[in-house]
């Protein structure tokens, strides 16, 4: 799997990066991200969002793809750690893109604390469609809500947040499909 880690450089002092995805395609002809895995396991510290200059970044955001067109088949597991911090929401994603969102998935197995938002997929753009993503939900905390796919003006079909067993807190609660 991939473990997301970084340093700016400077000695002894290190960062994390304001966008993690497994899977990135903004350009070129296929322009998909598809059946990425993403795999964070903190034991200590925070994935914060702060750039290479130090700098306080507004969109933070991790995903298991994003893409212009089209993300399928994507993965997101967290299994412990914070994501964010006090000040600075982390939004995390199954997959994301502008146009088709199918398939993606969120796993929050380990206790961590999300500060932001978690979507199985999440549609941006004019009229996006969200199918079949889901968030499978049985430790932690998410300071935003949870839902299996959203997006504003997005068609949504099919999306689910499933809640095994084990103690979750979803401080804006926990949707199927949000928009």
């Amino acid at each position: 799997g991939l473990m997301p880690h970084a340093t700016n450089g400077a000695t002894g002092k290190g960062y994390s990066p304001s966008v993690i995805y497994a899977g990135f395609a903004l350009n070129g002809s296929t322009n998909t991200a598809n059946n990425n895995t993403l795999i964070i396991d903190i034991e200590t510290g925070e994935i914060n969002g702060y750039n290479d200059h130090g700098v306080d970044e507004n969109s933070t955001e991790i995903g298991g793809g994003f893409a212009n067109e089209a993300v399928a088949g994507n993965k997101v597991i967290i299994h412990s750690g914070t994501i964010g911090s006090t000040d600075k929401e982390i939004n995390v994603y199954g997959g994301k893109a502008r146009e088709l969102v199918k398939g993606n998935e969120v796993i929050l197995d380990g206790g961590a604390t999300i500060t932001g938002n978690v979507s199985g997929g999440y549609g941006e753009g004019l009229a996006p469609t969200v199918e079949g993503n889901r968030v499978v939900f049985s430790a932690g905390t998410v300071n935003g809500m949870v839902s299996g796919g959203s997006g504003v003006g997005a068609a949504l079909k099919g999306n689910e947040v499933i809640v095994p067993s084990g103690t979750v807190t979803a401080k804006e609660g926990i949707y199927g499909a949000w928009g």
